[in-house]
């Protein structure tokens, strides 16, 4: 364990993997490197997701000054660099990583006691306090329309991991959640419980039935669909062209609750 490889030696790998890429090598060869690769990739994506979703709640429930709180902030620190290293082996791989171009003001000061206020009770005020939520003007919105109400979110994913702490995280907001863990079954959901279901979160990367395949089935249900996209790379021309047309974005994995928050209200918003 004392040999294990630094951040800076995993990127000097891919570097030299892109550099010992041979011009000779047949096309299918290069696909199924790459599609083991990204197989790899995908997977390592969905612990560092485990990680960072149990951070979140862990932080949910946490004050700064805890003593710990220091040494889970450096752990996060550490997801982050992991998620580099993939973000690097997938373009590489040519997948690219789809990343939505947000930004927002501080919460007015005069708005503080209002958000407070407008949190159900049985969320910690540490989201406050840690400043675990999106901190900007459409934050107010957010928490309103997230923490206040009784939404339900169908989440889709193949990943048990993924789909125990997301669960868990989205509970946490006060939103009923059902859970799917392929495609067909999503569909065979949505057709019996879509007039109660508000939204959906929809992972790209799942055997059988792919995200992209599932969305189109479950619109012929609801044309009216909102869908949260989910996926830890892969910025997919299909999932642009489904997000220009409104009600639909996009999350890359692994995220923290605030992102995860921030989405949310957005699409409820639309």
């Amino acid at each position: 364990m004392d040999n294990k490889p630094t951040y800076e030696e995993l990127e000097e790998l891919i570097r030299q993997l892109k550099e010992s890429q041979g011009y000779n090598e047949s096309y299918e060869k290069r696909m199924e490197r790459n599609r083991i690769i990204g197989s790899i990739g995908h997977e390592f994506n969905n612990l560092l997701m485990g990680i960072q979703g149990n951070l979140s709640l862990i932080f949910l429930d946490m004050n700064q000054t805890d003593k710990l709180f220091t040494k889970l902030k450096d752990i996060e620190k550490n997801v982050e660099g992991g998620v580099k290293i993939t973000e690097k082996l997938f373009d590489f791989l040519n997948e690219g990583v789809y990343e939505p171009n947000l930004k927002y003001k501080e919460i007015p000061l005069t708005n503080i006691n209002r958000l407070k206020s407008e949190i159900k009770k049985t969320i910690n005020s540490q989201l406050i306090k840690n400043t675990y939520g999106p901190p900007g003007i459409q934050a107010l919105k957010v928490y309103e329309k997230v923490y206040s109400g009784s939404n339900t979110v169908l989440m889709v994913d193949d990943d048990s991991m993924i789909i125990d702490v997301g669960k868990q995280m989205l509970e946490r907001t006060g939103i009923e959640v059902i859970v799917a863990k392929s495609g067909q079954r999503a569909l065979d959901i949505y057709i019996k419980d879509y007039k109660k279901i508000d939204m959906v979160i929809l992972d790209l990367i799942m055997p059988g039935m792919n995200g992209i395949e599932t969305y189109h089935e479950l619109k012929k249900i609801n044309p009216e669909i909102k869908v949260l996209f989910s996926s830890g790379y892969r910025k997919n021309l299909d999932v642009d062209a489904i997000i220009r047309e409104g009600r639909s974005s996009f999350i890359q994995k692994p995220f923290k609750m605030e992102q995860l928050t921030q989405e949310i209200g957005r699409i409820l918003e639309m």
